[in-house]
């Protein structure tokens, strides 16, 4: 039968903090359901069985469990402006919800997800606040750059055709043609002067610096320079 009262329940000069406080448990049952014990720790059971989910305090603000701990309805640990700074267990999770960064904590440290700060931005401009080794896809030009506090934004984007180099502009080459330097780019013309090509016609990447240097110029011979 249930019980209404009108003041606290209190119970004082318990052994210990281990001693029972409070318990219940049904009548068929040989074993109790809940218990409570006078430091606090709350041990559940099936009834048939002795205690096997609890909940305590185990250190200044924090609550443990010996179990574990399902959240049907979702958890939130940690949200942060930035990087977190809270000095809590191995294994806590922390969103930082100015930057949408992840973290778990690990060795002590705070460790953001991405595969050693890899964490990838696709967008038409350069995120805010960005930690060395972040990446960011310029949709806009399709780009991709890597961030370095020394040099800020870097393109990591590589060209593997000719004309994809930065000092390179090729205008309809026709076979035969040659590359030229003119000063400030690299251009395609055609071989007035019937020039031999430097490397056998096979591969523009075989000509060497030392050549380029020197003026020497690379015929095009319809497919490669």
């Amino acid at each position: 039968m249930t019980r209404v009262v009108g003041t606290a329940l209190r119970g004082v000069d318990f052994g210990s903090p281990a001693s029972e406080a409070f318990s219940a448990r049904v009548a068929s049952d040989n074993q109790l359901r809940i218990r409570i014990d006078a430091g606090g720790k709350i041990t559940w059971g099936s009834g048939s069985v002795s205690g096997d989910t609890n909940l305590y305090r185990s250190d200044e603000n924090i609550l443990t469990t010996d179990d574990l701990f399902k959240a049907t309805g979702g958890l939130v640990t940690i949200t942060s402006n930035g990087v977190p700074t809270y000095d809590i267990p191995n294994g806590g999770l922390a969103v930082d919800t100015t930057n949408n960064v992840f973290y778990f904590r690990s060795d002590n440290t705070w460790n953001e997800v991405g595969g050693g700060n890899s964490v990838v931005t696709v967008s038409s401009s350069s995120p805010e606040a960005p930690e060395e080794g972040n990446l960011w896809f310029d949709i806009d030009v399709a780009v991709l750059y890597i961030y370095t506090t020394g040099e800020g934004w870097v393109s990591v984007s590589g060209s593997l055709t000719l004309d994809g180099l930065s000092d390179v502009t090729l205008t309809a080459p026709t076979s035969g043609q040659i590359l030229t330097y003119n000063g400030a780019i690299w251009v395609n013309q055609n071989n007035s002067g019937a020039l031999v090509d430097i490397d056998g016609g096979t591969s523009f990447t075989e000509i060497y610096e030392a050549e380029l240097t020197n003026m020497v110029e690379a015929i095009y011979d319809g497919g490669v320079f």
